[in-house]
């Protein structure tokens, strides 16, 4: 089966649903409905969560202990590389220096 949570496409258009961080209260409904059609077997389910999925089935596993196995897809390999592509060449190397710098007092200013 598969679905939309609280703050995801659907729920959030339609229902003006908000995004919630403790993914178990979202997940925990959705085993017991699972364990209520026929030929599902209790010990047998999975979670996959991919995109933001991906960084919330693992919270959601850790709190529903029914879930026998959580696949997380983040999608992204490289969270720096995707950020930094959204800022324009020039402004990247200055924050790049910035983000190198020694520790201390950080301020980024554009060129």
């Amino acid at each position: 089966m598969a679905f939309d949570g609280p703050g995801q496409s659907g729920p959030l258009h339609r229902e003006d649903l908000p995004f919630r961080l403790d993914w178990e209260k979202v997940v925990t409904p959705v085993v017991d409905y699972a364990l209520k059609q026929t030929g599902v077997d209790p010990s047998r389910i999975a979670l996959l969560g991919s995109s933001m999925g991906g960084e919330l089935a693992p919270r959601a596993a850790a709190f529903e202990h029914r879930i026998a196995a959580c696949i997380a897809n983040d999608g992204l390999y490289d969270f720096a590389a995707a950020f930094l592509s959204m800022i324009p060449p020039a402004q990247n190397e200055s924050f790049v220096a910035m983000i190198n710098a020694p520790a201390g007092p950080r301020r980024w200013t554009r060129s």
